[in-house]
């Protein structure tokens, strides 16, 4: 993650049109710079005994802002009977970080 870059929050939430579970990734950053791809993009899942796993697909990434900042949400559909991950790592434009995940 670049240094202008900054992950605030993760989090699950049930998809109430689909029913599937759903990781969401909020990210900030200033306005301006190139959208996010989410190819470009490594996640893993951590569960709470520690075991890791990857989603099968890419992610959805929305991205809406203002003059100066912009916030980017990424949304990542998990498959069925995945255990909802405690934490997770995202490796983005060079850097990982890690976070711990909300349940909700």
């Amino acid at each position: 993650m670049s240094a202008t870059e900054k992950l605030i929050g993760a989090h699950t939430a049930l998809n109430l049109e689909t029913g599937a579970l759903e990781l969401h990734i909020v990210i900030t950053r200033p306005a301006g710079l190139p959208g996010l791809d989410g190819s470009s993009m490594s996640l893993s899942l951590i569960d709470p005994t520690g075991k890791r796993s990857h989603p099968s697909d890419a992610p959805a990434v929305h991205e809406i802002g203002t003059q100066s900042q912009s916030t980017v949400s990424i949304v990542y559909t998990l498959g069925q009977g995945t255990t909802p991950p405690s934490s997770i790592e995202l490796a983005i434009h060079g850097g990982v970080v890690t976070m711990r995940v909300r349940q909700r």
